[in-house]
């Protein structure tokens, strides 16, 4: 079984490589997160049933994403301003990094099940 979290090391490495080091203000990196998670829920909801109860809320995740990356485009610079004033934020994305991370465990187990591996 593949392990996610060399696999997210590994895609932090390709991230640095192409960017170089980012240090963004949070409200930059709230968006570069929407981003990815529009895209992962466009992923989701192409592979979910019809009449899935959920779409209607992936469908919402995936205009957020489309949203974000509009206002990371038309940002064409992004700004370096104060981090936001909130104690939470640091704890908040650590919880939806983890959350990430379980989910590729999860799909990790689920590949491992079927017999397949990562291309």
């Amino acid at each position: 079984m593949r392990d996610p979290l060399q696999d997210v090391m590994a895609e932090r490495a390709r991230q640095d490589a192409k960017w170089g080091v980012q240090n963004h203000d949070d409200a930059a990196w709230l968006m570069i997160l929407a981003e990815e998670v529009g895209e992962a829920a466009e992923h989701v909801l192409e592979a979910m049933a019809t009449g899935d109860p959920y779409a209607p809320i992936v469908r919402r995740l995936v205009n957020a994403g489309r949203e974000a990356k509009l206002a990371i485009e038309d940002k064409c610079e992004i700004s370096y301003s104060q981090p936001a004033n909130s104690p939470h934020v640091e704890e908040e994305v650590t919880q939806s990094t983890a959350v990430g991370l379980a989910w590729l465990e999860c799909m990790a187990r689920r590949a491992a099940l079927a017999g397949e591996e990562k291309t």
